[in-house]
């Protein structure tokens, strides 16, 4: 039985796309049991956002989040810049 993440990387890197999770445990570091993130080898294949970018521990450091600072409204932040980012053709942001 195909994981929902991989049934995705082949047409992903047909297509030169990218890949932005949604899945909120693939968001937390060191979280792997049950999380179904991508491989090193898929990663390098197809470009996914949103993995790995937060840790789960509290931290000291600023441009660390810890869980009790990410959130959904977070989450559609950074989801929204890398859109953005994704989007932009060397800087152009498609307005007239």
């Amino acid at each position: 039985n195909e994981e929902p993440s991989s049934s995705i990387i082949s047409p992903a890197a047909a297509s030169r796309g990218h890949i932005i999770s949604a899945d909120s445990v693939q968001a937390y570091t060191g979280v792997s049991i049950g999380a179904n993130k991508p491989t090193p080898e898929e990663m390098e294949r197809t470009p996914h956002h949103l993995v790995d970018v937060v840790d789960p521990r509290s931290s000291d450091d600023p441009t660390v989040r810890g869980t009790s600072s990410y959130n959904a409204a977070d989450w559609m932040g950074d989801a929204a810049y890398v859109v953005r980012e994704l989007t932009s053709f060397n800087g152009d942001d498609g307005g007239g």
